[in-house]
Order: structure tokens, then sequence, then C-alpha cells
């Protein structure tokens, strides 16, 4: 079994086999990819956090963003989806993110995260457990039906097997893998700081930090 969310999840002999396959294929091969993957992880965590603590979103749900974007801020999907949490542009404007020729918000990890957590709310509201907002995460509120039983409402615990959808499945590898993984990973060398400002280029935010701005494209 596995906690996410606050919900206990059973997994039944032949879901543990899909979780397990899904673990190994996170974690293996140790390569440069999943390297840059855990250093995203190291920086982006604790604003992710934060945010959700603030929004009263549960934490585990930062692995998601894992899951969706492996933390990557250019990530587009095959279906146009974008940025950290991979919203479309209809989802996004409609949770208020900017999309100009200048500026993507789904893009920058604060806006796109609180995005996230009012979209997870809302689900919530309607399915009553965290487990099925996570499924409409992927397939919208509209087109869970029938995915999960009725009686998951308010239920804190469920149980998954080998018919689960996959998603669920591979959010409970992502949840496993990378709390794991995380606990385990040195330190990076570097931390990711959040400035405010008003300069719209790099160059600008370097004068009125007086750094080079090579520092900053690093």
């Amino acid at each position: 079994k596995v906690e996410f969310a606050d919900v206990e999840v059973h997994l039944t002999p032949q879901a543990q086999v899909l979780v397990d396959a899904e673990i190994q294929a996170l974690l293996t091969p140790e390569n440069d990819y999943l390297v840059k993957k855990m250093e995203r992880i190291q920086w982006y965590f604790p604003l992710i956090e934060k945010i959700l603590e603030e929004e009263d979103v549960p934490e585990d749900f930062k692995y998601i963003a894992v899951l969706e974007s492996s933390l990557n801020p250019q990530a587009i999907s095959t279906s146009n989806a974008v940025g950290f949490w991979q919203f479309k542009s209809g989802t996004a404007a409609e949770l208020g993110l900017k999309m100009t020729n200048d500026i993507d918000e789904r893009k920058e990890i604060i806006a796109s995260t609180r995005a996230a957590a009012t979209y997870l709310k809302r689900n919530n509201m309607l399915y009553h457990n965290w487990v099925s907002t996570l499924l409409t995460y992927n397939l919208g509120a509209a087109g869970v039906g029938g995915k999960f039983p009725t009686d998951w409402a308010y239920a804190n615990t469920i149980t998954l097997d080998a018919n689960a959808d996959r998603y669920l499945i591979k959010a409970m590898a992502h949840r496993i893998a990378f709390e794991h993984r995380y606990n385990r990973t040195p330190s990076s060398d570097y931390q990711l700081v959040v400035y405010p400002t008003s300069k719209n280029s790099l160059d600008e935010i370097a004068k009125e930090l007086t750094l080079d701005v090579n520092d900053l494209k690093k």
C-alpha cells in the first residue's frame, strides 16, 4: 500500500507488479537525464510545497508535476500542453495564467503551481477524494466517468487493481520512486532563488543585480 494525499491506496498483487515496473523505469538506468531531473526536483520542490500548503492542497501533488513535465519549464506535449504542470492554452486562460508574445506563465513555477492548486481544489469539490481528483488532472473533470467506483467519495482507503487507469499507476510509482530518491540525493550545488522584478530581460535583471548576465543564464 502507499499513502497519497491522506488516502491509503491498497495495491492488488497485479497492480503492484505494474507499479514496480514503472518505478524501475523511472530510476534506472543511472544516467545524466535522471541526475538532472533530481537536481530540478531539489530546486523546485521547496517552492511547490510552500504553495500547496498555502493553497490547502496535499503536498503529494508535487510528484504530479514531475510526472507531467519532469519539472522542465520548456516541456511541450504532443497535445500542446506547456510548462511545469502541462496546461493547454484554454485551461491556462480559464485559470488566469498570462500567455502573450513576451510571457507564458505556464513556464513560471509560482503562477503555474497556484493555477494547478486552483484546478485541483475545484475538482476535489466535485469528487471529494484526492485520488479521484488526481485522475481528473489527466482526463478532465468531465472525462473520468466510470473510471473509479462511486464509493471513493470521502473514502480514506481505496484499492487499485490491474484495471486501474494507467495514470494512477504512474502517479503512485512517481510518489514512491522520487520520495525514496529525493531523500537520498546529495544536495545540489545550486539553489533556486525567486527574484521579484519588473525587468523584461536577463540583461536588465543582471544590471539591477550588478551581475554578469552569463551568471544568470547558468
